[in-house]
């Protein structure tokens, strides 16, 4: 048997967080599971308290350092920047280049 250690996530937690990282307010992450956006609140308190971080970006880091997280990205058409959105809602600083044989991103060294 596993004895957790209290900073571990349960997965309504942990649904709660991947809501957090791709941008969803309180309300949208409540609506998706018809509970009240109180509760989420809840949530983001307990997994502050659990990975004793005093706010948000500080907890998503500890998501993507922990692996819990993972970089979303999607298209975005208004974007400067070619139209790529990290999963959080900031634009990525740079478009990547894609080459023609592979479409792979020549901006991270693959050609």
């Amino acid at each position: 048997m596993k004895v957790r250690n209290g900073r571990e996530l349960t997965i309504r937690e942990r649904d709660v967080l991947q809501g957090i990282w791709t941008g969803l307010s309180n309300k949208e992450i409540a609506a998706s599971y018809g509970i009240s956006h109180r509760t989420i609140q809840q949530h983001r308190q307990t997994m502050m308290r659990k990975w004793r971080v005093d706010n948000i970006a500080a907890l998503l880091e500890l998501g993507v350092a922990r692996g819990v997280l993972k970089p979303v990205f999607r298209q975005n058409p208004e974007a400067t920047n070619g139209g790529i959105t990290l999963g959080d809602g900031h634009k990525s600083m740079q478009q990547p280049k894609f080459t023609q044989s592979s479409k792979t991103p020549a901006a991270f060294g693959h050609e």
